[in-house]
C-alpha cells in the first residue's frame, strides 16, 4: 500500500511495543495532511485527496470508531478547495464551542 496513513496505538510513549497498524486509507486511495480530530467521544479523520485533477485535490473525511480506529462509512469530500493549487493543512477545530473546518487565523 503506497502512501498510505496507519495509526499505532500504545500505553506509554516510552518502553511499550505499540499497536499492529490500523491503516487509515484503503487500497488506491491517497491523500496528504492527514488528521484526527477528537469531538464529544467522536473521532474524524481529514486529509486532502482526489480531487478536479492533481494539483486541485479535495477535502476528504470520514468518521473512525474511537475504539477501534475503524472507519464508520465512506471517506466524503467536505469541501472542494477554493479553485487554487494545492489545498493544504485541512484542520478541524473547537473554539468557543463551534466546531471550526479550514486554514484560518483566530481572532486575537
Amino acid at each position: 500500500m503506497a502512501a498510505a496513513i496507519s495509526w499505532v496505538t500504545a500505553r506509554a510513549a516510552r518502553g511499550t511495543r505499540g499497536s499492529d497498524p490500523i491503516w487509515l486509507d484503503q487500497e488506491g486511495e491517497s491523500g496528504f495532511d492527514p488528521r484526527c480530530f477528537f469531538h464529544g467521544g467522536r473521532v474524524y479523520y481529514t486529509r486532502t485527496g482526489k480531487g478536479a485533477d492533481f494539483e486541485h485535490p479535495f477535502v476528504h473525511q470520514v468518521e473512525l470508531d474511537p475504539a477501534t480506529f475503524k472507519r464508520r462509512g465512506r471517506m466524503r469530500v467536505i469541501w472542494r478547495g477554493t479553485g487554487e493549487v494545492w489545498t493544504e493543512g485541512p484542520h478541524l477545530l473547537t473554539f468557543q464551542e463551534r466546531t471550526l473546518e479550514g486554514s484560518f487565523e483566530l481572532p486575537r
